[in-house]
């Protein structure tokens, strides 16, 4: 790949990130129970440790923002179409969101 290909991407994903928005929200499992959280679209889940939390970051174009659906049984989180999340236990340790295990 010449340098110019690979200057004119990296400008593109600087102009993409400088037009994202970022938002964080934190999932905590009630004391006696865990809690279910479903990724969507991937449909992997991940189980919160009764008390403890799961914290998910967002990024997402403006007015495009993710969604959190509290059911009866679980939480279900996506990202939207035009954006992306990351998810990290308690302990700090990133969730791999298509197979739902810790990395």
């Amino acid at each position: 790949m010449s340098g110019r290909v690979r200057e004119w991407l990296r400008r593109r994903a600087a102009a993409r990130e400088a037009r994202s928005a970022e938002e964080f929200v934190v999932v905590e499992a009630p004391a006696d129970e865990p809690l279910m959280v479903v990724f969507e679209p991937m449909g992997s889940t991940y189980d919160v440790p009764p008390g403890e939390q799961l914290t998910i970051r967002f990024r997402f174009v403006p007015g495009a923002g993710g969604a959190v659906a509290h059911r009866e049984d679980h939480v279900s989180v996506s990202a939207g179409l035009s954006g992306t999340m990351t998810a990290w236990t308690a302990a700090g340790e990133e969730i791999d969101l298509v197979t739902g295990c810790p990395g």
